[in-house]
């Protein structure tokens, strides 16, 4: 190291200073000469304009002109319903009930009709599609229908019910009768020994 560098050290037996500055070699020789510093930042064009470019405000001084009325009439308060045109009704009823009347038919409801024998029906018949091997496939599918029709067209709806516990019982008896003529047969078999 050269003489120049070591008289910037510190000694080293010295306590060290956290505070103290750092010497920096200059990297500028005589002959250069530093950069000059650079232009200060152009004003911002989104910045909220100074107070004092704003116009003053308009004056309520006694001494002021009076505003011209309205050629529209005085607007009704906030939230009020406007008047009605001259010489006709409104035609949402009178603007002094709250939310006008009500149609008459709104409120006259049924009560809500329910088939039970259409969904007894559908239990029982998906119940024999399971266990008879789909021989009750006909009274679901009617009972299916009932339960759909409930609704909208009751008296369709009773009468698909109707229909499908007279083919349930149709079902049924040919199904016993089926089952009463495999066993005839089977023991007629078994006797002559074919």
């Amino acid at each position: 190291m050269s003489e120049s560098n070591r008289e910037d050290l510190p000694d080293e037996g010295a306590p060290f200073d956290p505070t103290a500055e750092i010497p920096y070699p200059s990297t500028y020789s005589g002959s250069q000469t530093p950069p000059e510093p650079a232009p200060p930042p152009a004003p911002n064009p989104y910045a909220a304009p100074p107070a004092s470019s704003f116009p003053p405000p308009p004056s309520s001084s006694p001494d002021a002109a009076p505003e011209p009325p309205s050629p529209y009439g005085t607007p009704p308060a906030f939230g009020a319903p406007p008047p009605p045109p001259t010489g006709q009704s409104s035609p949402y009823g009178d603007p002094s009930v709250p939310y006008g009347t009500p149609p008459p038919a709104y409120y006259q409801t049924q009560a809500p009709q329910s088939n039970t024998s259409a969904l007894v029906l559908t239990i029982i018949s998906g119940i024999g599609v399971f266990a008879c091997c789909a021989v009750t496939i006909i009274p679901l599918i009617l009972g299916v229908v009932a339960l759909a029709k409930q609704t909208t067209e009751p008296e369709q709806s009773a009468k698909f019910a109707k229909w499908g516990w007279i083919s349930f019982a149709i079902t049924i008896v040919l199904a016993i009768l089926a089952v009463i003529a495999v066993i005839v047969l089977g023991t007629l078999d078994s006797a002559t020994g074919y």
